[in-house]
């Protein structure tokens, strides 16, 4: 750096490039410069409008948007200013209004007198061209302008040029990572975030730049996702807050003035309205009516956020380009997004002549600024990664003006060395399918992740997490399913706190329980109502008529089914009974009937229900009923008598609506063979089918759901035994990826992983996973499964890829 560059020099530059002056003053104390940057010299030059500025010019008519522009164009506005010149109309019809405001005081002058830059040559650096400066300082004679480029005194004029030659004297640049969407995006940055956390970076070090609130969906579902300390801005404006809503709808019923409508409303809200009425307090005033201040205020809190406390040791989440020294920072948004905003049709300043005119610098200007800007970004060494996305919010996202000016082929797609979870891909289901097909590939697990999974053994095939340091206190069915049927889903949802997005069938069951608890008639439509309402899971306007149909339905449903129950009922009845020595199992049945000195349970389904096959207990599945046997015996003193699945068929279209069973004994279940009870369920299961190979009187088909006195105890005892060695492979913290995988013919095929929400982040192979062969004797009337390697498993997937293929 030249000392004839500095000497008695003012120099404008951005605040990351004071470094090197600061040091260059210590080691040179005898050179007078002065030092600022933009923002700084256009507040500093430019007035500064009081509030009350606005409510004098909407007493006068305009609208709120008019006042704001008007006192944008006036901002750099001089008392000597005419523009009576060609084309300066607009500026011109402004200058009474100007002088106005400047009567009534309702302004102030410059705070940085021109004085300080005379006789002192301008010095420039990272902002691109002097045109913008030249404006702000025009007042002063014979201004010398000059360029810092880097560490070099050269003398740059052509814009082209000297951004060239910035990159070419500076390190080389950092890549630019492209991703179709912020969905991939932000999942790969939050994996990034993740391993500098894993690495002890602290994370009030970490800063995510050049942030929009378009983005806040992304950011809000990354942080919760990964558990990530992050704090979003605000989302709601004051508008849409509580006490928001709360402060319009009192001032939209008062009528008078506005001093006095704000006095009521400040008395009205009390201490909590602090943040509102500082926003909206310079409106007082008698000439303005109430309603305009209604009108106003509105206008007001829909563009201010509530202030927000900052949170210790949380990450960042700003606008600005840069990070603060020492900080780490990700930047969001490499995109033609950041170039300036066309003008806007019918605004005072809607040409490069005007915004000149007004002090601003013109279009081609304020687009060298932007480049500048990027520029200065891409050769900080503490932004670690820039983020571009191919279109955000359905809406295509176009390069960078940098790239476009400047042949910067500098764009390279994104490491794709991450694993991609589909219940993060879900997150918008019209590109579940499509991302789902782009990023199931086979890829090395980033460390953040396998940090929050747990070690895998040495073939990378299981997990195993730390033991529990106290045994595992209460459980439930829908827990242990998941264990049972693959060990590592348990994990990702239990452990990990991964739960799979709300569907619309989950939302559409929860009503349909809600009206079958009630019985129907108004009590259940209105359970029904109530359960939609309550719902966290948002409706589409055809979901909300399909809704209207499932009512029906149900409502068809319900009047059949409790024309087949017998006894006296209770609804949504709590159980619990111990697991082991300390664990309790805890449970919710849907419907439990007294009838002949004994009870039956039934719990409601809106899918097809699968029907009950004992052998299928031993691997694992069909647990429900039995554990519901086993809950109930625990909690009731009369005899058990059976537990049945009673399956709403609600799709429309689908020639499912019908209910079409006549007696109890046809849902999925088992219940136990008791002429006595059997006659109360079926007038015809006296003649039921004795299977004569086996010429046993209690040997009845088993897919009537009928069972002699002793296999039908055996039910409860062997899935409590299951349910038991589950609990403690769940305690000693054995989790492997082990799903069941069961070929069968027809439709009784069982895939864990077909609609597995974690299958994006699982590395299953085959021989992994429990996989069976079931045969079914019609002779016997019994089921059995053969377990199948690794060879036989792989050519019946082959088999089935090769049927799917030619249907």
């Amino acid at each position: 750096m030249g000392r004839n560059l500095l000497e008695h020099a003012a120099v404008i530059a951005p605040r990351s490039y004071w470094g090197k002056y600061l040091n260059y003053r210590l080691s040179h104390p005898e050179d007078d410069f002065i030092l600022t940057d933009l923002p700084s010299l256009e507040d500093s030059l430019g007035h500064r409008f009081k509030k009350q500025a606005i409510t004098e010019l909407l007493v006068e008519g305009y609208s709120l948007e008019k006042a704001s522009e008007m006192l944008s164009a006036m901002r750099f506005f001089k008392s000597s200013d005419k523009f009576d010149g060609e084309g300066e109309e607009k500026l011109r019809s402004l200058v009474p209004v100007f002088a106005s405001l400047s009567e009534k005081g309702l302004y102030e002058d410059s705070i940085l007198p021109l004085e300080q830059f005379k006789n002192r040559d301008i010095v420039i650096a990272g902002y691109g061209s002097g045109e913008r400066i030249s404006a702000l300082l025009r007042e002063l004679p014979n201004i010398s302008m000059s360029f810092d480029i880097d560490e070099g005194n050269a003398l740059i004029e052509d814009r082209k040029t000297k951004i060239k030659s910035s990159l070419i004297t500076g390190k080389p640049l950092p890549a630019i990572e492209e991703f179709p969407d912020p969905i991939a995006g932000f999942h790969y940055l939050a994996n990034r975030i993740a391993d500098l956390l894993a690495n002890g970076v602290k994370p009030q070090d970490i800063v995510l730049l050049n942030y929009s609130s378009e983005f806040d969906f992304y950011l809000r579902e990354a942080a919760s996702f990964y558990s990530l300390p992050i704090q979003p801005p605000p989302l709601e404006t004051l508008a849409n807050t509580a006490l928001g809503k709360k402060a319009l709808n009192f001032l939209k019923g008062l009528s008078g003035d506005a001093e006095t409508a704000l006095a009521a409303l400040k008395e009205e809200l009390g201490e909590q309205g602090a943040e509102i009425m500082g926003q909206i307090d310079f409106l007082s005033d008698r000439r303005l009516s109430a309603s305009s201040l209604y009108f106003a205020a509105r206008k007001i809190l829909g563009q201010v956020k509530p202030k927000q406390e900052a949170c210790q040791g949380a990450i960042k989440v700003t606008s600005d380009l840069l990070p603060s020294p020492g900080q780490k920072g990700f930047f969001l948004d490499f995109s033609l997004n950041h170039a300036p905003k066309p003008y806007k049709m019918g605004h005072i300043l809607d040409s490069d002549f005007l915004l000149k005119k007004a002090g601003y610098m013109g279009m081609e200007e304020a687009q060298t600024q932007a480049e500048a800007d990027l520029l200065r970004c891409l050769r900080s060494p503490d932004i670690l990664s820039f983020l571009y996305f191919g279109s955000v919010n359905g809406a295509p996202r176009y390069p960078s003006p940098l790239i476009a000016n400047f042949g910067l082929s500098h764009f390279t797609p994104a490491p794709l060395n991450y694993e991609y979870s589909k219940s993060f891909a879900m997150l918008e289901a019209a590109e579940a399918k499509e991302n789902e097909a782009k990023y199931k590939i086979p890829s090395a697990r980033l460390s953040s992740i396998s940090a929050y999974l747990g070690p895998i053994d040495e073939y990378q095939n299981a997990y195993r997490g730390e033991k529990a340091k106290q045994p595992l206190a209460k459980t439930s069915y829908s827990a242990l399913s998941s264990y049972l049927e693959c060990p590592f889903a348990y994990y990702c949802q239990r452990k990990f706190g991964l739960f799979g997005p709300d569907s619309f069938a989950s939302a559409k069951g929860t009503a349909s329980h809600a009206y079958l608890e009630k019985e129907g008639g108004e009590k259940g439509e209105a359970a029904f109502e109530e359960a939609i309402r309550e719902s966290s899971y948002a409706f589409s306007p055809s979901e909300k008529l399909l809704l209207t149909f499932a009512k029906e339905d149900v409502s068809r449903y319900c009047e059949s089914f409790y024309s087949l129950i017998e006894g006296e009922k209770e609804h949504e009845v709590s159980m619990k009974a111990k697991l082991g020595a300390d664990c309790a199992l805890n449970g919710k049945i849907d419907l439990l009937c007294k009838l002949n000195g004994g009870y039956y349970v039934v719990d409601f389904k809106s899918s097809q229900a699968q029907s009950f096959i004992p052998e299928r207990l031993s691997l694992g599945l069909g647990m429900q009923l039995p554990l519901y046997a086993f809950l109930s015996a625990s909690s009731e003193s009369e005899g058990f008598l059976g537990a049945f699945i009673a399956s709403m068929k609600l799709e429309r279209g689908s020639g499912d609506t019908r209910f079409d069973a006549d007696c109890l004994s046809k849902f999925s279940g088992f219940y136990l063979y008791d002429p006595d009870m059997l006659r109360k369920l079926d007038p015809e299961v006296a003649f039921l089918p004795v299977n004569k190979k086996k010429k046993d009187p209690e040997s009845l088909d088993r897919r009537k759901g009928a069972f002699g006195e002793g296999e039908f105890a055996s039910f409860a005892d062997k899935a409590k035994a299951i349910a038991e060695k589950a609990v403690k492979g769940i305690e000693e913290g054995e989790f492997p990826i082990s799903p069941i995988h069961i070929i069968a013919k027809g439709s009784r095929n069982v895939d864990s992983c077909k609609y597995c929400d974690y299958r994006m982040i699982c590395h299953k192979a085959y021989g992994q996973e429990r996989a069976y062969r079931e045969d079914y004797d019609k002779d016997l009337g019994q089921y059995s499964y053969i377990q199948l390697g690794v060879a036989a498993l792989a050519e019946l997937l082959e088999d089935e890829d090769e049927e799917d293929a030619d249907e």
